[in-house]
C-alpha cells in the first residue's frame, strides 16, 4: 500500500480574494466576475464572514 501524503509542493497556494485581486491589480469584483464566468476557480475556505 501507498502511504504518500500531500505536501505544500504538491498543489499551488491558495490565495484569498484580497491576494488574488492585488496580484492581478485588479478589483476584488473583477475576480468574482472571473470566477463566475469560470475564467478562474475558487474554492470556499474559512469561516463566511
Amino acid at each position: 500500500m501507498d502511504t504518500t501524503s500531500i505536501t505544500e509542493a504538491d498543489h499551488p497556494p491558495m490565495l484569498s480574494l484580497t491576494e488574488t485581486a492585488a496580484m492581478l491589480r485588479c478589483h476584488p469584483n473583477t475576480v468574482r466576475a472571473w470566477v463566475r464566468q469560470g475564467k478562474l476557480t475558487a474554492f470556499p475556505w474559512g469561516p463566511r464572514r
